[in-house]
C-alpha cells in the first residue's frame, strides 16, 4: 500500500481533532461569559438594601459587590445566585427583620422570602421590597401577605441608645468578658468588657445598643462567633451561624447574650447563669456540627437596631 496517501489523511484527521477541541473550548468559554450573578446584601443596623445584577461573573464578586452598593460597614450578602431571581421580603414596620428567596422565576423567588419573612414576623405583615433577575430584569409586580392575628406575638425591648453592651474574648484561653446596664458610650462598653474578661489577648469582638451574642465551640479553643439582635433568638442564632463557619465540622454552642439595658426580654425566660456572669447572660442555644461543605446561600439576616451604633470585629 502507498504510504503516501494515508499520511495527509492521518493529518488531516488530527487537525479536524485539534480544531474540535478548539471549538468546544470556545463553546465552553462563551457560556460562562453568558453567567451573571445577582447578589443582595442587607445592613443589620439600618436595614438598608444593597443588590448587583449583570455585573459578576462569580459568586464571590456578586456577594462583595451588593454589600458594597449597600453601602454601610455591617452590610452583608444574604442570598446570591447564577442566572436566576433573588428576593428579600422584610416586615412592615420591623426594621431588621427579612427573608429572602431564590429561583428560576420571580414568583418562586418572592414566595420564598415571604415564606422565610413571615417564619420570623411574628405575625406581622410581609411584603417583598426587591426581586431582581442576574440578567438585570426587575420586576414591578411584588407580593405581599397580610397580618396573622392568630400568630404569637412578642414585642422585644427597644434600644437602649443610653447603654452599650459588649462582648470580650481571649483566643488563646477562650474566656469571655462583658457589660450590659452599665456603659453610656460604645468606648465604655468596650474597657468594661476588656476590663472583665481580664486577658492579656482579649480584644472586644461585638457591642450594640440592643442584644449582643457570642458562640464558641468546645472541641477547638479559640474558635468563637458573635452577632447583634433586636432579639435575643436572632443574636444567638447569628452568632452560632458565625462559629459553624469557624468550627471546621465541630459542634458550636451560644456561650452569653446580654441586652445593652441588662434586662431580660419579656419574650423568654432567662436561663440560669453561667458562674460569675450577670443575670442577663444566657447559654441556652447550641447547633449541630457544621456541614464540611458551606451551603450554597445564607439566608439567616439579623434584625437589629435601626440607629448606627453597633460594631463587630470577628477573629
Amino acid at each position: 500500500m502507498d504510504t503516501r496517501s494515508v499520511c495527509p489523511f492521518a493529518r488531516l484527521t488530527s487537525l479536524l481533532g485539534a480544531v474540535g477541541l478548539v471549538a468546544a473550548g470556545a463553546a465552553s468559554a462563551a457560556r460562562a461569559q453568558d453567567v451573571y450573578y445577582a447578589g443582595i446584601a442587607y445592613s443589620q443596623s439600618t436595614g438598608k438594601i444593597g443588590y448587583t445584577v449583570r455585573q459578576a461573573r462569580t459568586e464571590e464578586s456578586a456577594k462583595q459587590l451588593a454589600a458594597a452598593y449597600c453601602g454601610t460597614p455591617d452590610a452583608k450578602t444574604y442570598i446570591w445566585g447564577p442566572n436566576q431571581w433573588v428576593a428579600i421580603a422584610i416586615v412592615e414596620g420591623r426594621v431588621g427583620t427579612a427573608g429572602f428567596g431564590r429561583g428560576p422565576t420571580s414568583d418562586e423567588a418572592q414566595r420564598k422570602a415571604l415564606a422565610e419573612c413571615k417564619a420570623r414576623a411574628r405575625g406581622a405583615a410581609c411584603r417583598v421590597a426587591l426581586c431582581v433577575h442576574s440578567d438585570g430584569t426587575r420586576t414591578r409586580e411584588l407580593r405581599s401577605s397580610p397580618a396573622d392575628p392568630a400568630a404569637p406575638t412578642s414585642t422585644p425591648p427597644a434600644p437602649d441608645v443610653a447603654r452599650y453592651a459588649a462582648i470580650a474574648f481571649s483566643p488563646s484561653t477562650g474566656k469571655i468578658g462583658h457589660t450590659a446596664g452599665k456603659a453610656r458610650t460604645k468606648e465604655e462598653a468596650q474597657q468594661l468588657a476588656l476590663k472583665d474578661c481580664g486577658v492579656r489577648d482579649a480584644r472586644v469582638f461585638m457591642w450594640g445598643n440592643q442584644w449582643v451574642a457570642v458562640a464558641v465551640c468546645d472541641q477547638r479553643r479559640g474558635v468563637a462567633g458573635f452577632a447583634p439582635g433586636a432579639t435575643r433568638d436572632v443574636a444567638e442564632k447569628q452568632a452560632l451561624a458565625e462559629c459553624q463557619k469557624r468550627a471546621r465540622g465541630a459542634p458550636c454552642r451560644v456561650a452569653l447574650a446580654v441586652h445593652a439595658s441588662g434586662q431580660q426580654p419579656p419574650d423568654k425566660s432567662p436561663a440560669p447563669p453561667q458562674p460569675g456572669a450577670a443575670a442577663a447572660t444566657t447559654a441556652t442555644r447550641s447547633g449541630p456540627a457544621a456541614p464540611a461543605v458551606a451551603p450554597a446561600s445564607a439566608t439567616t439576616p439579623p434584625p437589629a437596631p435601626a440607629a448606627d451604633n453597633r460594631g463587630s470585629s470577628q477573629p
